[in-house]
């Protein structure tokens, strides 16, 4: 199991200086709205991720006003310690170590500490195109599958240099052909490895979330999730045949695995279209929670689980039945955020968790309670 065992944060968003010590399996975060909550678990998700969860600038991490961030996270996989270092300051390039070595590659680092985050905004997942599928299947394959992570960074790499000389051929009217080809075939070679990894992933998932969904949704309701891809019809050889000169004229890379879908239906019909916000609520943990059932399969142990302020969107029964299923042995360590003390103690008392409760005030976090059941 994959536990942390101490966190340390310097200038992150608005928390200053904290340093935490952790020992229960369910750890509780509450406090108002905009108190920093959220900002504690991204800077787990940070440390294991090399990025945060919510924004694409590294840069607007760092607290205002200072000239840096820095974030040293102690943590415990099945008794092998590591302690994990991730500094930025600003103008200066990300530097992530584990136990004192850098990365030659912050790549590298993906997938040692893996983890699910499940917030409110996580819905755009069945409301939203497929953007956010794709980086959903991404984030999940490449946190048990350095193979896969090597494999989409070349094909994302080739499909930018391509989309650039697509718009120079365009612009100017004139070819490329050698170089043209030469992105052809990083694309190529790539896309079918991507496509079957993908299509395995999601065959497993969609057993899964069937699953989860009976369990904290309606069981006389059934989700359904399916592939879609160019590459279930055609090679990405033949699509880049077929496609070049409309490539060029639009200056882009029309179709290939970057336009790739997850098609989630609720008893047969559109989950985006006519499933309810409840049922879209519960698809969503649905999928989440068989998202943390794979890396967990794949990893050969419990990554860990983040939930936030999900309380403020779900209604109770369904918020207590995700507690009963991930109280049970296949979930580890559970961070939570929340705006209710009572309300999520009640909860946690009502499954025999064990627990500890940090009270979060205006970027302070401070240790309220702990639970233990043994």
């Amino acid at each position: 199991m994959f536990k942390i065992r101490e966190i340390h944060i310097e200038n992150y968003k608005n928390l200053s200086s904290v340093h935490l010590n952790f020992s229960s399996r369910f750890i509780c975060f509450t406090g108002e709205n905009g108190a920093g909550k959220t900002n504690m678990l991204d800077t787990i998700y940070y440390t294991s991720m090399g990025k945060s969860y919510f924004s694409g600038n590294d840069v607007r991490n760092i607290q205002e006003g200072k000239l840096y961030f820095n974030l040293r996270q102690v943590n415990d996989i099945n008794g092998e310690i590591t302690e994990v270092f991730v500094a930025l300051a600003n103008g200066s390039k990300k530097r992530i170590r584990a136990n004192q070595k850098d990365y030659e590659k912050i790549s590298d680092h993906i997938g040692r500490f893996p983890l699910v985050m499940v917030t409110p905004y996580d819905i755009e997942l069945i409301d939203n195109g497929s953007t956010e599928r794709r980086k959903f299947l991404d984030r999940l394959i490449s946190q048990t599958d350095q193979n896969y992570l090597n494999l989409i960074l070349q094909y994302n790499r080739a499909l930018q240099q391509r989309n650039a000389l697509l718009r120079w051929m365009n612009e100017k009217g004139s070819r490329n052909v050698k170089l043209l080809q030469a992105y052809n075939q990083v694309i190529i070679k790539t896309s079918s490895p991507i496509f079957l990894i993908r299509k395995q992933y999601i065959e497993d998932l969609n057993e899964l979330a069937s699953e989860f969904y009976a369990g904290i949704g309606n069981k006389k309701e059934e989700i359904s999730l399916s592939y879609v891809s160019v590459l279930n019809e055609k090679s990405a050889e033949n699509i880049l045949t077929e496609m070049e000169e409309d490539d060029i004229s639009a200056g882009r890379t029309i179709t290939g695995i970057h336009r790739d879908d997850i098609n989630i239906r609720l008893n047969g019909k559109e989950a985006t279209s006519f499933a309810s916000q409840g049922q879209k609520k519960s698809i969503l943990l649905a999928v989440k929670l068989a998202e943390y059932i794979l890396i967990k399969n794949h990893k050969n142990f419990r990554p860990v689980l983040l939930l936030d302020d999900l309380m403020d969107k779900l209604d109770e029964k369904r918020f207590q039945n995700l507690l009963h299923l991930i109280t049970n042995d296949d979930f580890g360590q559970v961070f939570i955020t929340d705006t209710s003390y009572e309300r999520m103690k009640n909860m946690l008392d009502a499954v025999t968790a064990d627990y500890s409760f940090f009270e979060v005030n205006e970027g302070n976090i401070q240790l309220k309670t702990i639970f233990e059941t043994s």
